[in-house]
C-alpha cells in the first residue's frame, strides 16, 4: 500500500490573471503537498486560446507551440524522476526534498575570490589553469586598481 503523505501533486496552470500586454499569459507548475502549494515559473509565455486546462497541453501544434511543450513536458518529467528517486531512496517526498537548497553564497571580493582559486588549483598541481588565472587578475587589477 502506497504511503499518501508521499504523494505530491503536479498540475500545470496558466495564470490568465496575469496577462501580458499583448494577452498572453505564463504557464507555471503548482506542486500540492498536504495541503500547501508551491508555484514554479516555466518560462513560457502561451496565448489563453491554445492552453487546454483539462489536459494540460496546449492544442496548436505550430512548431514554435510545440517547442514550447516539449519544454513544458521536459521541466515535468525532470520533477516526476526527483518524485520517483526519492521515493526508490524511501526519502520522504516535500518541497524541501524535491526543491534542493539553492547553494550558498560566498560573501568574497573578486581578489580574494581569484586567490582562493589560486590557491586550490595548485594543490592539485594544475599550474597551468592556475597561471591563467593569475593573468586574469593581473589584467583584472590593471582594468579596475581599487580593490574589489
Amino acid at each position: 500500500m502506497r504511503n499518501t503523505s508521499r504523494i505530491m501533486n503536479i498540475k500545470v496552470v496558466c495564470r490568465k490573471d496575469a496577462r501580458n500586454s499583448q494577452g498572453e499569459v505564463p504557464l507555471v507548475i503548482r506542486f500540492t503537498h498536504r495541503r500547501q502549494t508551491k508555484t514554479l515559473s516555466t518560462g513560457i509565455i502561451v496565448n489563453p486560446a491554445v492552453w487546454n486546462e483539462k489536459s494540460q497541453r496546449l492544442t496548436d501544434y505550430s512548431p514554435q507551440y510545440r517547442e514550447m511543450q516539449l519544454r513544458l513536458d521536459s521541466l515535468l518529467n525532470e520533477y516526476h524522476k526527483k518524485i520517483r528517486r526519492l521515493e526508490a531512496l524511501d526519502i520522504d517526498v516535500n518541497f524541501e526534498t524535491l526543491f534542493e537548497p539553492a547553494e550558498e553564497r560566498i560573501d568574497c571580493t573578486v581578489d580574494s575570490y581569484f586567490r582562493r582559486v589560486i590557491e586550490q588549483l595548485e594543490s592539485i598541481d594544475k599550474y597551468g589553469t592556475a597561471s591563467k588565472y593569475r593573468v586574469t587578475c593581473s589584467l583584472w587589477h590593471q582594468f579596475h586598481p581599487q580593490k574589489m
